[in-house]
């Protein structure tokens, strides 16, 4: 047989995976002519599926520059380089084809691979980009390009390419996988749920997929069933951190919170350095009182990937108590939502009384109510460069460096004031004071998934709305699904449009008898002025109003109201209208005896 027909036949041996006589095809050829170009490109090509990296990189290396198949060759250089573990070689040699070929297929997806190897994930990114654009119909570079996406945190963007691959290969497990990730990071869980489903129908013991299930049933508060998934996998992986970890999230969301700290135990036993897991245990330490423990862990808050890209990066070091502030200049800086900057600003003026310059940077809605606080505190005004400072703290790390415990809570009310030009101007617009004044908000901010838990339905109240008071609605942005309903409730005063920033809402704040809402910026807001405010909270809820506690060693004039299992808000609304028939009568008889 001549070198023509050796090579033809060992090509169609290739393409049929019957390696054995393709070697032999293409090794007679090269007894023939040992300088064949193609038959070593070939044989190399062979090498490298068997997996005899070393042999194929010898005949790879003796392919001349000028053939014809030498770029084809260099190609499968740069996957057997790869292999060898030798990237940044692999990596030259990609990039060498591709100034040539700059669309070539198989260097594109080698590039990518190397580059997913070193770490580098949005040059990976690109790369497959660029692959798929090349061939539209390749599921594995869709998937690696979707997969990759999620692993950015551009799960949007990643959504379209893992599409078109399950469009391309239904059954792609890896793609489902990815797919449902995505769908639970866009808080999607539900129709996560379908594709994780889908997988472990074909892979019931897909440890990675069932961990996902898990956490999608979370999302959902299916918080029972999480469990069920979690504890499951431990019998299949029982070390697997991720399954610990979450085992404890699902614990703490059923109100189980000594059980939830030693699932958490288990996880940092296995990995202490996993941050997810350390924030995770923070929240119970300091739900349970154990705030020394629990704030000293909230510090690993900045490593998780949610606040990560946020964390503040200065050339002053990070104060947290460890050394003197005399005659020193310090920045404090709000970090997270509104009320975790309400409820930790109190920790401003104790940092002054240290005999610091404080230099507070706040978002600008709370800039004008933090105008309110004691001592030397500057705002600087938007725009402006801050002052040069020699230290610098978040809010929230405040309570840690001031060795804060459960009995030494700073709870100095009001910390904040309202202004008072301002809160005569309200008291005008809200008419005569002839009942109670009563503020109520049944939603925070809307912004996924924090309002799906914390947040009450409207129609919960309207037995509570029938009570002989002023309705003062505290609500700046109303729930869409509740407008329908509000518009047909005039009782309910509204105000929202008119509240520019919180220190309109202080003003107004000033003048209600009391405010009745969910665990919301609201919420604090009334606290730090020392209005009397009624908090209606879920069945597990936030780590700071600790656990079974109807006061708050945060806020005296605070009353907690908590559902008696998880989604009972109709249980929270008939407990505090009760108790509002008290707060009535009460007020009643005080103007009694004041006449």
């Amino acid at each position: 047989m001549n070198a023509a027909a050796l090579m033809r036949r060992g090509a169609e041996s290739f393409g049929r995976g019957d390696y054995g006589v393709a070697l032999d095809c293409f090794g007679q050829v090269l007894q023939g002519n040992p300088h064949d170009a193609y038959a070593l490109s070939n044989r190399a090509a062979v090498l490298s599926q068997l997996g005899c990296f070393d042999e194929a990189l010898q005949d790879l290396g003796q392919v001349p520059a000028g053939a014809p198949c030498y770029l084809d060759a260099q190609c499968n250089r740069a996957y057997v380089l790869h292999r060898l573990r030798r990237a940044t070689e692999a990596l030259a040699c990609a990039d060498g084809v591709l100034a040539v070929r700059p669309g070539d297929f198989a260097a594109l997806s080698n590039r990518a691979y190397i580059l997913l190897d070193l770490g580098r994930r949005e040059a990976a990114a690109q790369c497959l980009a660029q692959a798929v654009v090349q061939r539209p119909g390749h599921a594995e570079s869709l998937f690696l390009l979707g997969r990759t996406l999620v692993e950015l945190e551009h799960s949007k963007e990643a959504l379209p390419p893992l599409q078109r691959a399950l469009a391309l290969q239904p059954d792609h497990a890896g793609a489902l996988n990815a797919h449902g990730f995505a769908l639970i990071q866009l808080h999607q869980p539900e129709q996560a749920l379908h594709s994780l489903d889908r997988l472990l129908q074909l892979q019931p013991g897909m440890v990675e997929a069932q961990i996902n299930r898990g956490v999608a049933l979370l999302a959902l508060e299916r918080c029972a069933e999480a469990l069920e998934v979690f504890d499951r996998v431990l019998t299949l992986a029982p070390r697997n951190v991720a399954a610990h970890e979450n085992r404890g999230v699902s614990l703490e969301r059923l109100n189980r919170r000594v059980e939830a700290l030693a699932a958490l135990n288990a996880a940092l036993e296995l990995d202490p350095q996993c941050a997810s897991s350390r924030h995770n245990r923070s929240v119970i330490h300091l739900a349970l009182g154990r705030l020394e423990e629990g704030f000293l862990d909230m510090e690993s808050r900045w490593e998780g990937s949610s606040l990560k890209a946020q964390r503040p990066s200065f050339a002053a070091p990070l104060w947290l108590g460890d050394a003197p502030l005399e005659g020193r200049r310090i920045l404090l800086h709000s970090e997270q939502g509104f009320g975790d900057s309400l409820q930790f600003v109190r920790y401003a003026p104790m940092v002054a009384a240290l005999g610091a310059e404080v230099i507070l940077f706040a978002p600008l809605h709370l800039r004008r109510l933090f105008s309110s606080l004691k001592g030397s505190i500057a705002l600087p005004v938007d725009g402006e460069p801050l002052p040069p400072f020699d230290f610098h703290c978040p809010l929230m790390s405040l309570p840690l460096a001031f060795r804060t415990r459960l009995e030494s809570i700073p709870a100095p009310v009001p910390y904040l004031g309202a202004d008072a030009t301002l809160a005569e101007r309200w008291n005008r617009a809200l008419g005569p004071r002839d009942r109670p004044r009563i503020g109520l908000l049944w939603a925070g901010r809307q912004y996924p998934p924090i309002n799906t838990k914390r947040d009450m339905p409207l129609h919960s109240l309207l037995a509570l709305l029938e009570l002989p008071v002023h309705w003062i609605c505290l609500q700046k942005e109303v729930p869409a699904a509740d407008l329908p309903l509000l518009q047909s409730l005039p009782v309910l005063q509204r105000h929202g449009e008119m509240l520019g920033d919180f220190a309109d809402t202080a003003a107004l704040i000033e003048n209600l008898d009391l405010v009745i809402a969910v665990d919301s910026a609201v919420a604090h807001l009334a606290g730090a002025l020392g209005k009397p405010v009624w908090i209606m909270n879920r069945h597990a809820a936030c780590w700071r109003w600790l656990e079974r506690r109807s006061d708050s060693p945060w806020y005296p004039s605070a009353r907690l109201f908590r559902q008696p299992a998880l989604g009972q808000w109709d249980a929270v609304a008939a407990e505090v209208a009760q108790a509002l028939r008290g707060f009535i009568a009460t007020q009643a008889a005080r103007e009694s005896v004041a006449a």
